[in-house]
């Protein structure tokens, strides 16, 4: 039991920096996005900017899902921590929520992805007329 003691600290640590690089990969996809759209904008070309701007919703999203997963596995730590089933129930609401979160924002990026594809597959065939 003394070991449990000596270690909680460390994982709370562990914990707390989990969830801080999740957070960066947050800012750093919105840091990115804005970044984008500002030169996207900067540009001034009317033809395919929606799909660019997609992209960029694309990309938005990719580090969105990469937060989540690294805000479940903290998430995980802290009921392992402190194991109780009022702990575990939010934790099973939260991974819940989650998981919701990520069917929606994959399946978002999917349809994004695929009018992108679209979209260069119809530039292709009109740079070929």
């Amino acid at each position: 039991m003394e070991l449990a003691h000596a270690v909680r600290p460390a994982f709370e640590v562990l914990q707390l920096a989990i969830n801080c690089i999740g957070v960066l990969i947050i800012v750093w996809g919105v840091v990115e996005a804005i970044w984008s759209f500002l030169r996207l904008r900067t540009v001034q070309r009317s033809s395919g900017l929606f799909v660019r701007a997609s992209s960029i919703r694309e990309r938005l999203g990719v580090h969105l899902l990469l937060a989540l997963d690294v805000f479940i596995g903290a998430d995980l730590i802290g009921t392992v921590l402190h194991p109780d089933w009022t702990n575990i129930g939010v934790l099973a609401a939260i991974v819940a929520i989650r998981v919701a979160l990520t069917v929606l924002l994959t399946r978002e990026i999917a349809e994004t992805h695929e009018l992108i594809e679209r979209h260069g597959q119809s530039e292709a065939s009109d740079d070929k007329a």
